[in-house]
This record gives structure tokens, C-alpha cells and sequence, in this order.
């Protein structure tokens, strides 16, 4: 089994429309020091996007409830680098958790987006 480890970064989210359930936002801010003294580097996410993201021929990146591959939140659309971060945009699905995560993001008690990530370089 992969050593996965995690990282936490207080939710930049950018548009939430719960009528549609697409949410747009940031799950990881570049140059910012986490509460571990961690930095997370701009194109640290760059290979793994591109072989696993939305747009790649082997789309793996889940966008999950508490890590939690039994509860995923909805389809990732969007998924790159800026000069901010990990942009993401999600399409919601129409289950439990996902209805409950908008109302949850609406009413603002998601606070902060969780990364599973392993180290590569360091």
C-alpha cells in the first residue's frame, strides 16, 4: 500500500452555484507556509495532473469526501496550476454527499479543502 500523506489549506472557493452544483475554488495555495512548516511549490502537481487529471487519457484524481473513496463528492472538470494554485472546478453529483457538501460550502462550514499527496522531491 502507498504512503500517502495529507495536507489541509483553508478553502478558497470562488463560485458555488447550488442550483447547477458546480463549485470552483483552489484546493492547495502555492509559497504558503501549512501548519506542518510546509511549502508547496508551483508545479508540484504538474505530472500527476496531466497523467491523471480531467483531461488525461487515465482521468484518477477523485474529488472525495474526507479522503473517503466510498464517498465521492462529484466529477472534476477542471483541474490545473496557476500562479495561486490547484484550481479546481467540480461538478457535483446528485447523491447525499453531494447535495450536502453544497449546502455545507454554502453555508460556509467547509472551511478548509485536504490534499492526498506523496512526496516526489524534497
Amino acid at each position: 500500500m502507498k504512503n500517502i500523506s495529507f495536507k489541509n489549506y483553508d478553502a478558497s472557493i470562488k463560485d458555488l452555484d447550488v442550483e447547477t452544483g458546480v463549485v470552483t475554488g483552489y484546493f492547495s495555495q502555492f509559497n504558503s507556509i501549512d501548519l506542518d512548516g510546509d511549502v508547496i511549490m508551483p508545479g508540484a502537481f504538474t505530472k500527476t495532473i496531466a497523467e491523471r487529471g480531467p483531461d488525461s487519457s487515465k482521468p484518477e484524481i477523485a474529488y472525495l469526501w474526507q479522503h473517503d473513496t466510498y464517498r465521492p463528492l462529484g466529477k472534476l472538470m477542471v483541474l490545473r496550476e496557476d500562479s495561486f494554485g490547484l484550481y479546481f472546478e467540480a461538478k457535483m453529483s446528485d447523491t447525499s454527499y453531494g447535495k450536502d457538501a453544497l449546502k455545507l460550502y454554502r453555508d460556509g462550514v467547509i472551511t478548509q479543502h485536504s490534499i492526498g499527496y506523496q512526496v516526489i522531491k524534497s
